[in-house]
């Protein structure tokens, strides 16, 4: 380890199409590998994350991708508002685009996005357990009740694995 920094109630910005993360909370790490930053909880326009490590590895002598891992505990809606106002929006977000969502969701995500090479895509992998949530695929028609179940979706396979118990059709999506 070259560098420990520990932060406290400090302000974040990734990218000028990113919401600066805000009270952040956690520690960042420089070291030969690269950059790692454990955030124990912040403030992403006004969605209220925790637990999430972001790392930029070393690659060449150049930070060439950022990395960030996490879980999901939030109103799936809000986190959809919130990275469809960023770059994402027009890459890894496209199939869930016309998706309303609504209650809390359980889950866990790995996004890759380049730093360099514009010509590579961002990857998303995203895990989401369902426990009596409603969903409406608006490309679809087709707004649902989910009693139970759990969407595995990554940008190189698409959904798959994914298993739903006790699905309801709904006439119109909640308010």
């Amino acid at each position: 380890m070259l560098l420990e920094l520990d932060v406290e109630s400090t302000e974040i910005k990734f990218a000028d199409d990113w919401p600066a993360a805000k009270e952040v909370e956690g520690s960042v790490v420089f070291d030969s590998n690269g950059i790692d930053v454990i955030v124990r909880q912040a403030n992403l326009d006004e969605v209220a994350v925790q637990d999430i490590s972001v790392f930029l590895p070393f690659q060449k002598g150049k930070l060439d991708q950022l990395q960030v891992k996490g879980s999901i505990a939030e109103e799936i809606d809000n986190v959809l508002t919130l990275l469809r106002t960023t770059s994402l929006a027009d890459s890894v977000l496209q199939p869930f685009e016309s998706w309303q969502t609504s209650g809390d969701f359980l889950g866990d995500f790995q996004l890759i996005i380049p730093l360099i090479d514009e010509t590579k895509q961002p990857y998303l992998s995203l895990l989401l357990d369902f426990n009596d949530n409603d969903l409406s695929m608006g490309n679809l028609n087709l707004p649902l009740h989910i009693h139970s179940g759990r969407l595995e979706y990554d940008t190189e396979n698409g959904i798959e694995n994914s298993q739903f118990q006790s699905i309801q059709h709904l006439e119109v999506m909640p308010k």
